[in-house]
């Protein structure tokens, strides 16, 4: 009884679709992360791409380690 919907040429039209008003940065690498709370991001250059009240990390889990702050307390219980 839900609608279904197939984007056209590809799925990803519905995201392109559903993110047209935000601000999304493409083709760019996270150096790491900083929970100086709020979230801070921070590219291979070193520039400050801004701050976040969320993060959604969906790397492969050896790759979000390396990302995460030392301070992050899921990591610390992993060391």
């Amino acid at each position: 009884s839900f609608p279904h919907y197939v984007g056209k040429p590809s799925m990803n039209r519905i995201c392109q679709y559903l993110a047209k008003d935000l601000n999304i940065h493409l083709n760019t690498r996270i150096k790491s992360i900083r929970s100086d709370n709020p979230w801070r991001l921070y590219d291979e250059e070193d520039n400050d791409l801004g701050i976040y009240d969320w993060l959604i990390v969906t790397a492969p889990a050896e790759q979000s380690l390396k990302l995460m702050p030392a301070s992050f307390k899921y990591i610390q219980n992993l060391k």
